[in-house]
């Protein structure tokens, strides 16, 4: 990273950072073509070790391309606001974000699903959910086993 002033790297301040946000961004590569597909999430921290929840249709195309490449790259940002100055070039923006890598895994079994998802509507409501079997088979759920993380951040002086 050229700014090492905006570099975050302590998991804590990376967990505060995936709290303002709601939707991932998870970049894969087909063949020659990259592809980018936002979608909203779920994760669990244990330690420094971060893992990231989703879910989609049985079938797609995001699905063919993972089960051909489950390497993966991966974006969320919280924009705060414009940063104003005197010309246009001045201008800039407040944000904080994180990115990585990692690998993305279909999970099988009913109980992983079950907690994946409760993990994925824990961070997008707050509330935990009862799923019924057929809830599960109808769904493919994914953990993106990360491998690298940093977050940056863009933050208004106080």
């Amino acid at each position: 990273m050229r700014r090492k002033d905006r570099e975050i790297k302590t998991p804590e301040k990376i967990e505060e950072i995936i709290n303002h946000c709601k939707t991932i961004r998870i970049g894969m590569l087909e063949d020659q073509a990259v592809h980018i597909v936002p979608v909203n999430f779920g994760y669990k921290r244990e330690g420094d070790k971060f893992a990231f929840y989703i879910h989609s249709a049985k079938k797609g195309h995001k699905v063919d391309v993972w089960e051909k490449n489950p390497r993966i790259a991966f974006e969320m940002d919280h924009e705060i606001g414009l940063n104003p100055g005197p010309k246009g070039c001045d201008y800039g923006y407040f944000y904080q974000s994180v990115i990585g890598q990692g690998e993305i895994v279909l999970l099988k079994e009913p109980i992983q699903k079950e907690k994946a998802l409760n993990q994925i509507m824990l961070h997008q409501t707050g509330r935990s959910f009862e799923f019924t079997e057929k809830n599960l088979e109808t769904v493919n759920v994914y953990e993106i086993a990360v491998t690298d993380i940093i977050g940056k951040a863009c933050l208004p002086k106080e």
